[in-house]
């Protein structure tokens, strides 16, 4: 059924997903002695140059791509909730995406502290831990409802 537990998870990872669209949070920041800085954000990079108070803004089309899918395909899930085989797998999938996004982002964090020297992490850091842990409990939810309904055809 769509009133679920898995169904709020996944609107979770949904509005979470269109959040970072329109806000794009810092998850990571970086400052040398010469005051330049560098903030990682999930679908742009701002490099601020103490000469230039604007910064310059690089988009990331892979991290664009990647929060879309999820956004997606948590959207998808949401109305498969009629064929949990099907919803179980866009939930693996989802889950798999997302440990993409973390990685993508830790080798974006060590190249530019191989580049600046020490950074650190900001608060929109954990916005993938948090997609790939809703995935995960929708997952959950989503198996141990198949499991009751199995278990109500063997009682009638």
């Amino acid at each position: 059924m769509i009133q679920r537990i898995q169904s709020i998870y996944l609107l979770v990872v949904l509005i979470a997903g269109l959040l970072i669209f329109f806000l794009n949070p810092t998850y990571a920041t970086f400052e040398n002695v010469s005051k330049d800085k560098v903030k990682l954000g999930y679908v742009k990079t701002t490099d601020v140059r103490i000469n230039s108070p604007i910064g310059n803004a690089k988009s990331k089309y892979i991290n664009y791509l990647l929060i879309a899918f999820i956004s997606l395909g948590a959207c998808a899930a949401i109305f498969l909730y009629k064929k949990p085989g099907i919803q179980k797998k866009v939930c693996i999938y989802l889950t798999l995406l997302s440990a993409l996004l973390i990685v993508i982002m830790f080798l974006e964090f060590s190249e530019q502290s191989k580049q600046m020297g020490t950074g650190a992490l900001g608060v929109g850091a954990i916005i993938p831990i948090a997609f790939m842990v809703c995935c995960i409990l929708a997952w959950n939810h989503i198996r141990s409802d198949v499991n009751l309904l199995k278990s109500m055809d063997r009682i009638r």
